[in-house]
């Protein structure tokens, strides 16, 4: 509600002809706001839209503490249906990060397999970067979940192992975007 609020004021200020949306925006939220996304699309998307869904694995999602992949399915043909209704072509640009906890080469595969599937080829794909006082870097250093110790957590540690995942998001998955 108070983000819509936000929005219509800036779009109604004097000498304001576009406000868009261009960091992207939180797609499990999205979805639980009514009226949020075809108010989005209508007047705040100038072309792509940015979401991270970030992994496609449910133990990998689990581990980031992110949505599982089911909502931001749900969300592409939520998507989709409002740019149908409001008569614009958009599209979703998908952020897609290599080296998650709970990422092992046969995740990543996994990931690359579907996407491939799905007619994805992300724009955007970032290497996990441990960042101090996160629960991943915890993982990352630890070497298991904080949640709970008794889990291991795997993940490519050693710069070789990361940079093998990274590849196979940038070189089986050449940029561009599925024209939905």
């Amino acid at each position: 509600g108070p983000l819509l609020a936000l929005y219509r004021a800036v779009r109604e200020a004097p000498g304001i002809r576009h406000a868009l949306v261009a960091s992207g925006v939180r797609h499990d939220l999205a979805l639980a706001a009514p009226g949020y996304l075809q108010e989005l699309v209508r007047h705040h998307v100038g072309g792509h839209l940015h979401v991270a869904p970030e992994h496609d694995d449910p133990d990998v999602l689990r581990l980031a503490r992110k949505p599982p992949y089911a909502l931001f399915e749900q969300f592409q043909e939520q998507f989709a249906a409002a740019c149908r209704a409001a008569g614009v072509e958009r599209y979703l640009n998908p952020y897609f990060i290599s080296g998650l906890p709970g990422s092992t080469d046969d995740r990543m595969a996994a990931l690359v397999r579907r996407l491939r599937a799905e007619g994805w080829r992300p724009q955007q794909v970032q290497a996990f970067l441990p960042t101090p006082g996160t629960a991943a870097t915890a993982m990352f250093h630890g070497g298991v979940n904080p949640d709970r110790l008794s889990e291991p957590v795997d993940m490519p540690r050693a710069l070789g192992d990361r940079v093998r995942q990274h590849r196979l998001l940038v070189e089986d998955l050449p940029g561009g975007h599925k024209g939905r």
